[in-house]
């Protein structure tokens, strides 16, 4: 799993097919086939990933948006109707929930300095101690 920056570090795990290529995109609002097989393929996922407590509780948090818009059945309806304005509704909210991590980031980034500058109040010292560069992740496999 790569990280290229905030935005993209749930993305890159749960990729939606939302990135730029460099060949011409492809549409899923090319024929009503594409449409719907996309729409039951990406509701079927989700249901999958809503079944196991860890990707579900991820799920909530990184794609609120993205999959309340998949789930509405108003919105699945428009997909038949008005396809464009599916696809541009759905990147709206998955742009609502890449800024929502964005600011997560940033909160996450912020508590992590604030526990860091405790360290070096108590030890009098502005260089790093050891507690510092303790990235538990990297232990970690997906």
């Amino acid at each position: 799993m790569t990280f290229a920056g905030p935005a993209d570090s749930f993305f890159s795990f749960f990729d939606f097919g939302w990135h730029s290529h460099a060949r011409s995109p492809a549409s899923i609002c090319s024929n009503t086939t594409i449409a719907q097989s996309y729409l039951s393929q990406i509701l079927a996922l989700i249901t999958k990933l809503e079944a196991n407590s860890s990707t579900n509780s991820v799920l909530q948090l990184q794609s609120a948006n993205f999959v309340s818009y998949l789930q509405n059945t108003t919105n699945q309806a428009l997909l038949s109707t008005n396809c464009t304005t599916f696809v541009t509704n759905l990147k709206a909210a998955q742009s609502a929930d890449n800024a929502a991590e964005c600011t997560r980031q940033r909160i996450a980034s912020n508590i992590e300095q604030q526990f860091q500058q405790v360290a070096r109040n108590a030890t009098h010292s502005n260089g790093p101690n050891e507690l510092d560069d303790n990235d538990e992740c990297m232990n970690y496999s997906f």
